[in-house]
């Protein structure tokens, strides 16, 4: 990767990349959708913008290319808010939630998004990766599995009060309402049941 980040910096400049937190809930707990690639590497949906690409527009590409069906139905894909940005200071593998101030030409910034997932929808995976669904407390300061990124989750999702407003069986889909410090604006997540998902994701050659 540092040989590919150095040969890209010099004919690109920095680079600008983007992951998606997708939020769903078994027993009205919330889960975090990851891919998985082989035994013990986990990865949030997303990846490197294009250039001149706007985040917004890069992260609904990079969702429908990686997690979506190529004749499923066409999904506008809402940025709900920015949950962090992190910065990789050098052409290494360690990337931080803050720049420091002698960092006057950063490699790469990264910038997790808050998505809107529609009510009911089946994502589609390539056949190297898994979908699995993570709940919070096995994220929670669990960096040595997850990474920094993913491991920080939890405690940047503290902001919202999640508020769950039905309870069906096993593999029914329902929605969640979340409200950010009690401001008028709220969102709706789609939240769906483990078992659900795995009944949902199907693979793509």
């Amino acid at each position: 990767m540092k040989g590919i980040l150095k040969e890209e910096y010099q004919v690109q400049g920095m680079r600008r990349s983007v992951e998606a937190v997708l939020v769903v809930h078994e027993y009205s707990h919330p889960h975090i959708l990851l891919l998985q690639l082989g035994v013990s590497f986990y990865k949030l949906p997303g990846g490197e913008l294009k250039p001149g690409e706007s985040e917004e527009d890069g992260i609904r590409r990079l969702i429908t290319e990686s997690l979506c069906a190529e004749n499923s139905k066409r999904v506008d894909w809402e940025v709900v808010s920015t949950l962090c940005s992190w910065w990789r200071p050098n052409f290494d593998n360690c990337l931080y939630p803050y720049i420091c101030s002698h960092i006057t030409k950063p490699k790469e910034q990264k910038k997790v998004l808050l998505i809107q997932v529609p009510e009911v929808y089946t994502f589609v995976v390539p056949r190297n990766c898994k979908l699995i669904a993570v709940p919070l407390f096995m994220l929670y300061g669990n960096s040595q599995t997850y990474g920094p990124i993913i491991s920080s989750l939890p405690v940047i999702l503290s902001q919202y009060n999640f508020i769950f407003h039905a309870s069906f069986a096993p593999a029914e889909i329902t929605s969640q309402k979340i409200c950010l410090n009690s401001e008028e604006k709220s969102i709706f997540l789609n939240i769906s049941y483990i078992n659900a998902i795995d009944a949902i994701a199907m693979f793509r050659g």
